[in-house]
């Protein structure tokens, strides 16, 4: 049965807070369709008894294929074989029985395992329910009708047309977070505000309206993969038996997981406007120091497929970096989905962390954790082809020609549990279980019964042995030649069929979940609850001081106000931690936290700070290295050896994931965890979660390619504009068109030492004396206020720096023609205007 539904999937970032640290502590706190193959089972007896507790595939299945894509990494032939199903956890002694009499030799040679692999067949996987097929139909049949009304006006002599006036309400939709009812009556009450000459349906219902936006986004084509909910074996067509443990029966015996045409995305994302000419952005952009490392292009990853004619000194060519974790759904229900995305490296940081940049490649969902032997198949099959033989687009200019691009995976960034399931490895709190080295930890008690798997620190060689790729791979043919686990190894995974792609290197260390949600919270825990209470570092009964303290910190509007310790520790964000780490701590903590430990935490303070920069020197991150082995090398004496975990063990390593991938907030996981709240928050009530995400998804993607439709400059523009904060609608070549002032403003006529103040920050005289004052402005993305503003005094946005000086700012001044008209409110400038900030020196 081979089925194809058109949908589409794109995601775009406005993660706040998690914007590039500048290299100042004041700058970081600113801050053609494509099918896709369901594999049948293998055709020979198995006996999976050591499989089961390893997550192995089938013996002579993708755990060849894999292995043998990886030892043969340089070779320029291809594996010819094909692939068996895919298993996890089956019942331990399990015995799978197929069609076939051909039994496996465990002392039969590597090699020789694949030979009866050319007999195996596949077919394309299954497809959504009738109902939603049906319900696709009848979108794709009104697709046309839909593009037709697009540059209608939306009655006569309206003001505005049918596309941004859809798009306006879906813009306030998204901002407010409306549901689906209450987005019903706004519909019924725009219709009834509006005369009878009314030039679309679109609002005479909600499904009608997200139709409209389902006919402009891409053509992504869809694939529902079946799999068996006994031991996670792929399922073909109209197949209800598992040709792996034998299951068979109803259609509850089995599940199913989401494919997204990842080709289809990306001839979507070329067909944008300017698209191909952000892609130059690494070629474009002026670095600060040549030799410094200031993104993900100037690390060694980047680099080694750049160097030596390789892949990606192309322009035409691109590379990706992938994230995927669990995403739960309800509180009351063990329920979840595992998203897959991809962002595009080429991008500049802004770029490719928006949403309708990122590409959603898939969906995991159900009670359990994902098979990613079984999830990741069809997708590493499609990553490989892009990598190997491209894919053909025609970027938006008319007159460019249609190019192959090929697309390399790169780098991939997850929290440690989906690290392990993605790499087929034990868990971060087991024997081996550093990615990154092959130190195996050591067992430390923690009471009569009780104990941990600790990463004790190793003074003569902090970090090794390391791990490499080429390890990694021979291991991983280890583990599935012995059916043992090996140095932390289970088996095979399907990245490592990506040439591309370093299964050590170019995984990264989230520094997110590893230092902020990892050792952050630890210290945290250590030093403010109450079971450490009378523990040299226990900072519990000066809590209600710390929080004073904290409610005497004017941040700026791009900075979380800080909470209170005593009562919202256990609710703390990532960012909160964040906070406290870099900025908040190093004072709030001082003449507190007992000078020992004090000293201890800077270590780590510092190091962060550092490797969060801008632009990061090669000397810089050898003195943050240190810093942070020092934090290591102390831990065990100042807390205990049973708090040298697994996260504090990273830290070690923590250098080297910048010096291989860039700086740490080029492979977070900020930006994809807002993504996945941003699904979270278009999914309403318990029925079929994985399509309405889908269906987000999809509205998403197709927002910007509508939006292509508003003109720049008009009030519609400012509107769309503040409501989904996307500036790309103010006018270019204007060095001033990203500043926007709010409020009433006043005259003023400027004396000597303000119009030279002007006079010099411009470089050019000043011909009118006359000014406009308004205390309020937005510079591209920082919110700012003059010190006399009145509202807001518990945020501090009127403090700068110019140059190596801290300067207050007094008020902000608007140089105005006599015979101009003054705004009030958000002014988009043109070429008449001139903008000036009047600072006066502290």
């Amino acid at each position: 049965m081979k089925l194809t539904v058109c949908h589409g999937a794109c995601i775009r970032r406005t993660q706040q807070g998690e914007v590039p640290p500048e290299g100042a502590q004041n700058a970081a706190l600113q801050g053609k369709h494509v099918q896709i193959r369901s594999v049948h089972a293998g055709c020979t007896t198995l006996n999976l008894e050591h499989q089961a507790s390893h997550h192995l595939p089938a013996q002579g299945s993708e755990a060849e294929e894999c292995i043998s894509a990886v030892l043969s990494i340089d070779d320029n032939e291809e594996p010819s074989f094909r692939f068996r199903s895919a298993l996890r956890d089956p019942p331990d002694g399990l015995t799978t029985k197929q069609h076939g009499s051909a039994g496996y030799d465990p002392s039969q040679l590597y090699e020789e395992a694949l030979t009866d692999m050319e007999d195996w067949t596949s077919d394309d996987g299954d497809i959504f329910s009738e109902g939603f097929e049906e319900g696709l139909s009848e979108e794709c049949a009104e697709e046309s009708n839909f593009k037709d009304t697009t540059d209608k006006l939306l009655y006569d002599n309206a003001s505005v047309t049918v596309a941004e006036c859809l798009l306006m309400i879906m813009a306030y939709v998204n901002c407010h977070k409306v549901t689906d009812k209450a987005l019903s009556d706004l519909l019924k009450m725009f219709k009834l505000l509006c005369p009878d000459s009314l030039n679309t349906d679109c609002l005479n219902s909600v499904q009608k309206f997200k139709n409209f936006f389902f006919s402009h986004s891409a053509s992504s084509p869809i694939v529902l993969h079946k799999y068996c909910n006994s031991c996670f074996g792929s399922l073909e067509g109209e197949q209800l038996e598992c040709l792996s443990c034998g299951t068979s029966g109803s259609e509850e015996r089995y599940s199913t997981f989401i494919e997204v045409s990842i080709e289809a995305q990306i001839q979507s994302l070329f067909l944008k406007p300017g698209f191909q000419k952000k892609l130059n952005f690494r070629f474009s952009r002026i670095k600060t120091d040549p030799n410094n490392i200031e993104d993900i292009y100037d690390a060694e990853v980047y680099k080694k497929l750049v160097y030596g004619d390789g892949p990606l000194i192309d322009p035409k060519n691109i590379s990706i970096t992938w994230n995927t974790d669990g995403v739960p759904i309800f509180k009351s229900s063990k329920f979840s989905v595992w998203p897959f995305y991809c962002i595009i490296n080429e991008l500049s940081f802004m770029e490719r962390t928006k949403r309708e940049n990122m590409i959603f490649a898939g969906l995991w969902h159900g009670d359990s954790k994902p098979s990613m032997v079984t999830f990741l198949r069809p997708l590493s099959d499609t990553l490989r082809k892009l990598a190997d033989n491209g894919i053909l687009v025609q970027p938006a200019e008319l007159t460019s020609e249609p190019f192959v691009c090929k697309v390399l995976t790169i780098a991939g960034t997850c929290d440690l549990p989906a690290k392990a399931l993605v790499l087929n490895s034990v868990q971060y709190n087991g024997k081996f279980g550093c990615r990154k080295c092959e130190q195996p930890g050591e067992t430390v008690k923690t009471g009569e019964r009780g104990h941990v798997h600790a990463f004790p620190y190793q003074h003569g060689d902090p970090k090794g042995p390391l791990r490499t790729n080429e390890k990694f791979a021979l291991d991983m043919k280890n583990a599935n030649d012995t059916k043992t686990t090996v140095k932390g190894v289970k088996g095979p995974c399907w990245l490592s069929k990506l040439k591309s792609y370093d299964l050590i290197k170019g995984t990264a260390i989230d520094y997110m979940h590893s230092v902020l949600l990892g050792v952050m919270r630890l210290l945290m825990i250590q030093w403010f609850s109450p079971e450490f209470s009378r523990q040299p570092f226990s900072m519990a009964k000066n809590a209600k001081e710390i929080d004073r303290r904290f409610q005497d910190i004017s941040p700026p509007s791009s900075t979380r106000y800080p909470r209170s310790v005593a009562s919202h520790r256990m609710f703390f964000k990532a960012s909160e931690y964040r906070d406290i780490l870099i900025f908040f701590g190093p004072i709030v903590f001082r003449g507190i936290l007992q000078t020992l430990y004090y000293n201890h935490f800077l270590l780590l303070s510092e190091a962060i700070f550092i490797l969060l920069m801008e632009s990061i020197s090669p000397e810089q991150i050898d003195h943050a290295e240190k810093l942070l082995w020092n934090f290591c090398s102390q831990m065990a004496n100042l807390y205990g050896e049973r708090y040298e975990t697994a996260n504090v063990h990273l830290l070690v390593h923590l250098a080297d994931s910048v010096r291989d991938l860039g700086p740490l907030w080029t492979h977070s996981c900020f930006h994809f965890e807002d993504k996945n709240g941003y699904l979270l928050r278009l999914t309403h009530g318990t029925q079929n979660i994985s399509m309405q995400m889908v269906h987000a998804v999809k509205l998403v993607q197709s927002i910007p390619v509508i939006s292509q439709t508003i003109k720049p400059g008009n009030a519609i523009a400012e509107f769309y504009t503040r409501i989904t904060k996307d500036d790309s609608f103010c006018q270019e070549n204007n060095h001033l068109s990203r500043t926007k002032v709010y409020g009433a403003s006043t005259e003023l006529q400027l004396d000597t030492v303000h119009l030279s103040t002007l006079e010099r920050l411009i470089g050019d005289c000043i011909i009118s004396k006359t000014v406009r004052i308004f205390h309020r402005a937005q510079v591209k993305r920082s919110y700012l206020t003059s010190k006399h503003y009145g509202k807001g005094k518990r945020r501090n946005n009127f403090t700068v720096f110019f140059s190596s000086e801290r300067q207050s700012m007094d008020r902000l001044s608007f140089s105005l023609p006599q015979n101009s008209h003054v705004l009030n409110g958000p002014l988009f400038m043109n070429s008449e205007l001139q903008v000036f900030l009047c600072c006066k020196i502290m």
